[in-house]
Order: C-alpha cells, then sequence, then structure tokens
C-alpha cells in the first residue's frame, strides 16, 4: 500500500510540475505572440510619430500628421488590450478550475477535521443607490471662434496695432498694409473723374439745348462713369490695406514684423474665441447607440488639478462610423460654466454610458467567480445558536463596474447580509462567527 501511495504521489507530483512548466512555456509564447502581432502596428506608428514631428506646428500638414498618429495609436491601444483580454480570460478559467481543485480538497479537510474552529467574517450590507457608469476617451479642446486671417491684398507692412495676446474686439484694426501706389493711382483717377465729370455735364447742358449729338453724350457718361466704378475698385482695395479682426476673441499669433511683406493665401495671424470652448472625441462603433445629445461627460486635463471630472454634455453623435478606425465623432459643450482652457489641449473623458436611479450594488471584492463562470457571494443564514450563522452561496448576476463598484442586476436585495472579510474561505453550509460590531443575520432576513 505505502508503495502504491508512493507511485501516485509522484505521478501527482509531475503532472503539477508539468502543468508549472507549461504555464511558464504557455507565458513565453504569449509574450512573443504579442510581440510579433504588433510588430507592424508599432513600426507604423513609429514611423507616423517621425513624420509628425518633421512637420511645422499649425500647418495644415501637421494637423494631417497628428490626426494620422493619434488614430493609429488608438487602434493599436484598442487592438493589443482586446488581444491581452482574450488571453487573459483563457488563463483565468484555468485559474478557476484549479481553485475549484483546492475548494474540493478543503471540503474534504473540513468534513475529516473536526477539531477546527469556526471561521470568524465580517459582514457587509447590500444597499442601493443612483449608479453610473463611465468609459474613458480622450478628446481634443477646440474653440468656435478661431480664425485664421489672411491679407486679401499684397503688400508691405506699414503699422501694427495690435500684438499677440492682447483683446480684439470684432472688426478691430490689426495691422496696415502700405498703399502709396494705390494712393498715387487714386489721385490720377479722382483727376481724371473730376474732368471728366466737367465735360459730361457740359455735354448734357448742350444737349438740353439740341446742340450735339447722342453719340458725344453717351461718349462723354461712359468716361465719367468708368472712371466711378475705377475710383471704387481703387477705394476698396485700398480698405483691403486694413486688416481687421473678423470677430471677439485674442489675438493669439502675429507672423509678420513692419516693413515685412504680406501675401494673399498666406496666413498672418490668428484671432481665438476663448469664450465659446468644446471638445470633440472619436469612439470606438461598440458604444454607438448607448450615447446620446443630452448624455453626460467629465472632463479632466492632466496638469490642472482644477479641471477634474469637469461636468459637460454632449451635444452632438456623429451618424457616421469611419472606416479606417471604426469610430464616430461626438461633440461635448461646458455651457455657460467653461473651465479655462486652450484650443488643442488634450482632455481626459469619462462618458456616462449606464445610468440607473437605484440599483443594488456591491464591492468589486466581494464578488467571486465558479469553476462554470457563474458570479457569486457568500450571504448568511441564522442558526439556533445565537453566536453561529450558516454561509450560503447566492448566485448574482452582475451589470458595469465603476471605481470598484459593481451593479447587481439580480439574486440580492438591498438589506441582505452578505460575508466581507473572509468570503474566500467559505465553503457551503460552514457555521460562521461574525466579528464583533458586524451585522448578524436574523431570523426576517
Amino acid at each position: 500500500m505505502a508503495c502504491g501511495g508512493d507511485t501516485e504521489q509522484t505521478e501527482i507530483a509531475s503532472l503539477l510540475a508539468s502543468t508549472s512548466d507549461s504555464l511558464k512555456q504557455a507565458e513565453t509564447v504569449l509574450n512573443s505572440w504579442a510581440e510579433q502581432k504588433f510588430a507592424e502596428q508599432v513600426t507604423d506608428i513609429a514611423e507616423l510619430e517621425k513624420a509628425l514631428k518633421s512637420q511645422k506646428e499649425g500647418s495644415s500638414t501637421h494637423s494631417e500628421a497628428k490626426e494620422a498618429y493619434e488614430s493609429a495609436l488608438k487602434t493599436y491601444e484598442e487592438d493589443k488590450t482586446e488581444f491581452l483580454n482574450a488571453r487573459k480570460a483563457e488563463i483565468k478559467a484555468i485559474y478557476t478550475q484549479t481553485n475549484g481543485i483546492i475548494a474540493g480538497i478543503d471540503d474534504q479537510i473540513g468534513e475529516l477535521d473536526q477539531t477546527k474552529k469556526d471561521p470568524i467574517v465580517t459582514t457587509y450590507v447590500v444597499g442601493d443607490t443612483l449608479f453610473k457608469d463611465y468609459f474613458r476617451v480622450k478628446g481634443n479642446v477646440e474653440a468656435t471662434g478661431n480664425a485664421m486671417i489672411i491679407p486679401e491684398l499684397a503688400g508691405i507692412v506699414k503699422a501694427i496695432y495690435v500684438h499677440k495676446g492682447e483683446p480684439v474686439k470684432k472688426g478691430q484694426l490689426i495691422l496696415e498694409l502700405e498703399t502709396d501706389v494705390l494712393n498715387k493711382q487714386l489721385a490720377e483717377v479722382e483727376t481724371s473723374l473730376a474732368l471728366a465729370t466737367d465735360l459730361y455735364n457740359r455735354q448734357n447742358a448742350l444737349w438740353d439745348q439740341n446742340i450735339g449729338s447722342e453719340v458725344q453724350l453717351l461718349e462723354a457718361k461712359n468716361r465719367k462713369e468708368a472712371l466711378e466704378n475705377t475710383k471704387a475698385t481703387l477705394t476698396e482695395q485700398k480698405n483691403m490695406a486694413q486688416v481687421r479682426s473678423p470677430l471677439k476673441g485674442v489675438l493669439d499669433d502675429l507672423v509678420p514684423r513692419v516693413g515685412e511683406m504680406a501675401t494673399p493665401g498666406m496666413p498672418i495671424a490668428r484671432v481665438v474665441n476663448l469664450d465659446e470652448l468644446y471638445i470633440e472625441a472619436d469612439l470606438s462603433e461598440r458604444h454607438f447607440g448607448a450615447i446620446s445629445v443630452g448624455g453626460e461627460a467629465l472632463v479632466s486635463v492632466q496638469g490642472m488639478e482644477d479641471v477634474t471630472d469637469w461636468p459637460a454634455t454632449i451635444s452632438r453623435v456623429g451618424s457616421y462610423i469611419k472606416p479606417d478606425n471604426r469610430t464616430f465623432q461626438i461633440r461635448v459643450d461646458f455651457g455657460d460654466n467653461a473651465p479655462e482652457l486652450i484650443p488643442n489641449i488634450v482632455a481626459d473623458l469619462k462618458i456616462n454610458e449606464f445610468t440607473q436611479d437605484s440599483i443594488v450594488y456591491l464591492p468589486n471584492s466581494m464578488i467571486q467567480t465558479d469553476a462554470i463562470g457563474n458570479s457569486y457571494v457568500w450571504t448568511l443564514k441564522p442558526t439556533d445558536r445565537e453566536d453561529r450563522n450558516i454561509a450560503v452561496k447566492q448566485i448574482i448576476e452582475v451589470g458595469p463596474t465603476y471605481q470598484n463598484l459593481t451593479a447587481v442586476f439580480s439574486g440580492l436585495k438591498a438589506g441582505k447580509i452578505v460575508v466581507d472579510k473572509g468570503a474566500r474561505k467559505m465553503r457551503k453550509d460552514v457555521l460562521v462567527r461574525v466579528q464583533e460590531g458586524s451585522p448578524k443575520a436574523i431570523a426576517a432576513n
């Protein structure tokens, strides 16, 4: 018998050692697999980052490169997270099976060990409350008023009236271009127009006396009107030399200095209105349908302690899924209570996806999972002994989790007493002692 027992012990030890080696090998293969699977994406991201750094900030190519880089990085993070979660679930199944074996051994030990003391546990009274579930995403702060100013006329900067960082009103003069050539042309046209007007008036007076021909009158009138149109055009061009702000805000950037050339088509200044800021973010398509206009969002900015979980509202939900990264866009507005932010700063958003006014909840640490994937907790049933309760396994249906609390859809009611500390050592129908100060199960429970 002893010899047979030694053989079985050796066989079990060999199986356990083989399992340990297999797990170590699986870990090595998993790490190698993950590295190879996402190597191409990592390379692409590095190239996009390099391309982004080579572009000048503020340029259209920089914005395109930034969008491509952030989109590729986000896709990589989501793909790898999904991959690792799938592997985690596979490994967790083995872990759960192992726990089942250990629990079975504990049951046998418990049945044989009559001298073992009843375990002491602490308890928790199940509550119900308003429950909200959020998911996180990054967004970009934008300004409703964000205008690049481009001159309509080529010319040398004659004077600058507003400097970077100063507030401007709508229509306020920012800078003025040289107009010497236009002034001379305008003076010549005005002289010619005065002569043409006098000639037209004389010709018209003669025509009223039936002197001269109608052709002469029409030619004089045409000459006068042509010069009037030329004067109007030159006057309009002269007005273009005065570059004005198209909106109220702050002069965020000003490129040229006095004496430098300003050219049509090349931006020379930027005016930003910081009174109306909003955030745009791209969400994964799996959230489509769960997000709607009017939904709650909480905004945080890294490094700004006064902007943490700042309340905002979803004001627009995109109706188009981008085929390249399978996302849709949302807009988040602050309303009248906006924090002091600047355009293009990255914000962390917590988007509310689930809200229920009254729902049973539990701390995550109290919820366990059995070998077949059921979530459960240990509740207590009273006995005829005042100092003892019986542990009862209670299967529950869990919902979303947020800030270490999990919603419970079914299996528990508010007021139920469940085991907190000591729950990991529970077995079916075991007698337990409730620690002094913790709620105890009574018959009405």
